[in-house]
Formats: structure tokens, sequence, C-alpha cells
């Protein structure tokens, strides 16, 4: 089930997210969006008493020399953006969330659903820079048709610079 940010509600009348964990599990991944869905879930946090399970996933795939950086340097540039975002989204809050922040290698949608299959709820944040949307809207797809949790999508809001881009021919 995907959810509209703005009303997305995971409480249903039938109680199935009280039967669920209590954990909501966030999946960042660098783009403009990945804070506004780190945002959202951590007041969700705050609401109903969940902790934030932020998870960004990286892969190590082989590129040419001159561009590759080993393994662990991008689990150190994962691990310091992930401290980065968190701090950034808990910045002036009195009582955050208990927050638990995971870098994981493998693929993004895999582990996402892997680590949400006892969540509340997964959250994603969707991009609308086109590059990282083709990326990481295959990650939101593959996530919304796997996970067996609420899976809410929080988008990018629209600027009007953006609106004028878009409508440019």
């Amino acid at each position: 089930m995907a959810d509209n940010a703005g009303s997305a509600n995971p409480e249903h009348s039938d109680g199935a997210a009280s039967r669920r964990g209590s954990t909501i599990v966030v999946g960042i991944d660098g783009s403009s969006a990945a804070p506004r869905a780190l945002d959202w879930a951590v007041r969700e946090g705050i609401s109903h008493g969940f902790e934030v399970e932020v998870v960004h996933v990286w892969e190590n795939i082989p590129l040419p020399s001159a561009v590759f950086t080993g393994a662990e340097e991008l689990r150190h540039r994962s691990e310091t953006m992930l401290a980065a975002q968190v701090g950034a989204a808990t910045r002036g809050l009195t009582d955050p969330p208990l927050i638990i922040e995971l870098s994981v290698k493998g693929s993004a949608a895999t582990v996402l659903i892997q680590r949400s299959a006892a969540a509340a709820m997964l959250v994603l944040g969707r991009s609308r820079h086109h590059a990282v949307m083709d990326l990481f809207g295959a990650v939101s797809a593959g996530c919304v048709r796997g996970a067996t949790c609420p899976v809410v999508v929080v988008p990018e809001p629209v600027s009007r610079d953006a609106e004028d881009a878009d409508d440019t021919v």
C-alpha cells in the first residue's frame, strides 16, 4: 500500500498497524527528498511512540579505478551522511524518538523490504530530479510491490521554478 504523505494515517480501522512492530523504517539515499522523508518518519515516531530505523543502502559497483573507491570508503561516506541527516532531522527536538542508523551494503529495494518486514511502516522519499527519480523511483516501486507493511512515499515539494522547468518545451 502506498500512501501520500499529506494524508497518510498508518492506523487503520482493522487495527493492522497495532499488530505490527513499533518501528518505522526510513530509507534515505542522499537525494533532496531524503530529508523530507526522514523528517516525516521522525514526526510519526514521536506521534506514535515508535523507534525510527534510518537505513542507507550502498553498493560496491566496480568502476574504473579513477572513480572507484573501496567498500570501506563507501561505508564511511554512508555512515557520515546518516549521522548528518539524522542530526539535522532531530536538531531542536526536546524528545526525539529512539533512532537507529544503519549503513548496509546491498540492493536498496531488497534491503529495505527485509528491514521493514516486521515494521509498522516503511517511509521513502521521491525526488523530482529525473536522474535520481529514475534510480530511486525503481527502488520505491520495488518496495511498494514487495513490502509486507504500509509504504509511505513522501514527495519532494514542488517549487515554482521546477513547475516552470517542467512546462518548458
